[in-house]
């Protein structure tokens, strides 16, 4: 009989209370958001996974790819269509965008995709200061903005993300910005990361890795996991790869129910049981 077995991840309370606080929210409230949080700012992410889905189950010719790609478009204009009638914030943009991202490159509606991209980043940019800057600390605007330019090609969009980088100064104290100094930049440096790496800057990690300092380590970048999702690291290494460091991509397809892990060496192995484990020697 197939079994399903829980993985605790690294910061999550192993009582998984948060599943059971949700379910008690949707029977008393018919609702899926907590807290006085709007759903789609809680299942923000979900939009881009969706889309990421459809398309490597479209890629591989999986059974069910045409339903999975039009669950992930409904989510998408259904988004779209809540937006263009709400004030949203604009800091819950970034998965929708990539959502956009994966149903342009599968060529799937895509006039329509890049018509809803436009549209989220052009609310985006009008919401940037003069100095390039936005009201938070919070890389995440950007990098949606830098998706924009891919799928549209409009260099407004390549503009408005090179402000945004120029906006912060990096020091040994932190990052400088509107003023204020932080001790470091947000989720970690992954999106200062993708900026610098398509802008062209000088081994970008120079700059980020001793503000971060062991802020990276084996459960990746910082205490931020459930916000750096792998589309944001994805990104950062695409650039890192093509732009700066022309290197080989190789790439290692797996079945299943099957986890990779890696030593120090960046060896990997692939195994039937789940991982997330990275041995860092520099932890």
């Amino acid at each position: 009989e197939p079994t399903v077995s829980a993985v605790c991840l690294t910061g999550m309370d192993v009582t998984l209370d948060f599943a059971y606080y949700v379910a008690e929210n949707m029977v008393e409230n018919f609702t899926y958001g907590t807290n006085g949080y709007d759903p789609s700012f809680l299942c923000d992410h979900s939009l881009g996974g969706l889309a990421a889905g459809a398309y490597l189950m479209k890629k591989y010719d999986v059974t069910g790819w045409e339903d999975a790609v039009q669950l992930a478009a409904d989510a998408l204009t259904d988004r779209y269509a809540a937006y263009k009638n709400r004030n949203y914030n604009i800091n819950y943009f970034q998965s929708a965008m990539a959502g956009c991202h994966f149903m342009v490159m599968m060529g799937e509606r895509e006039d329509e995709f890049k018509k809803i991209a436009a549209a989220f980043a052009d609310k985006m940019v009008a919401a940037q200061a003069p100095d390039g800057s936005f009201t938070w600390l919070e890389s995440r605007n950007p990098v949606a903005i830098l998706t924009a330019y891919d799928i549209t090609g409009n260099e407004k969009y390549l503009t408005s993300a090179r402000r945004w980088l120029e906006a912060n100064e990096y020091t040994a104290d932190g990052v400088i910005y509107r003023g204020q100094t932080y001790s470091e930049p947000s989720f970690a440096g992954t999106g200062d990361l993708i900026l610098m790496n398509r802008f062209g800057y000088d081994d970008p990690l120079s700059i980020i890795a001793p503000i971060v300092g062991d802020e990276i380590n084996d459960s990746g970048f910082s205490s931020y996991n459930s916000d750096i999702n792998p589309y944001f690291l994805g990104y950062s290494l695409q650039d890192l790869m093509n732009v700066k460091y022309d290197i080989d991509q190789k790439k290692t397809e797996i079945a299943l129910g099957q986890f990779c892990m890696y030593d120090a060496d960046g060896n990997l192995t692939v195994t039937d049981a789940p991982s997330v484990y990275v041995n860092n020697p520099f932890q």
